[in-house]
């Protein structure tokens, strides 16, 4: 049947519930044995969860090749797209995008490019249905409360309420030393060993970075 609808590449989507099923390895068995039989590629898409899954069959980890689209980083990047997607406007009083903008819908959004559309949609549509016609941070922060509310867990922006604010509106500008406290909250140290060790990274300069580590260089005295 594959070769008679000249099929090439098979997408199977969501594959996060096979791995959840107890007959998810067997599936998973039965798509590879059609893969080695017809000749086609197929294209797993799936959270991240998936990823041990397939890592833990070794069968499966020669054929995949495990392309990843994670989260951004606050890099040159996601302003790009934050900008692309602002330039998108379609209420009546255009507003150019800012740099405390981008930075807001970073924090918002956690890096989740999907999140970031919907922020900027949501937020205008808002802006539309009030007659407001402006997307601004006032909207797009309506839209984060009121539209992703149940992303609120998964996001928590380092945000802090500007005591002059009538409208509501948070700055994200926090003090260094408070944005590294609440980024230690949320790891351990057993979690930045494991992580040093996956990464290969220096666990000194891992622990420099979520609590700001000072080196002190020690003489030694021989007595």
């Amino acid at each position: 049947m594959i070769a008679l609808n000249h099929i090439g590449l098979l997408v199977v989507d969501e594959i996060q519930n096979v791995v959840r099923h107890k007959g998810g390895v067997q599936l998973v068995g039965m798509l590879t044995q059609l893969i080695n039989n017809s000749g086609i590629s197929i294209g797993m898409v799936g959270t991240p969860e998936v990823e041990i899954f397939f890592e833990r069959v070794d069968y499966l980890a020669r054929r995949s090749l495990g392309l990843k689209y994670d989260k951004c980083e606050y890099d040159e990047y996601f302003c790009k797209v934050c900008k692309e997607l602002y330039s998108l406007q379609y209420v009546q009083k255009r507003t150019e995008i800012t740099d405390a903008t981008i930075r807001w819908l970073y924090e918002h959004s956690g890096g989740v490019i999907a999140l970031v559309v919907a922020l900027i949609h949501d937020a205008q549509e808002i802006a539309i249905l009030e007659g407001i016609e402006s997307l601004d941070l006032s909207t797009l922060h309506r839209a984060y409360d009121e539209r992703l509310g149940l992303m609120h867990e998964h996001i928590r922006p380092m945000v802090r309420t500007l005591p002059n604010s009538n409208q509501g509106i948070k700055a994200m500008e926090l003090p260094v030393q408070e944005r590294k406290q609440e980024t230690m909250e949320t790891f351990t140290i057993e979690q930045l060993v494991a992580m040093a060790k996956k990464t290969n990274m220096n666990i000194v300069d891992l622990l420099r970075d979520k609590i700001g580590l000072t080196e002190i260089e020690v003489e030694a005295s021989v007595v």
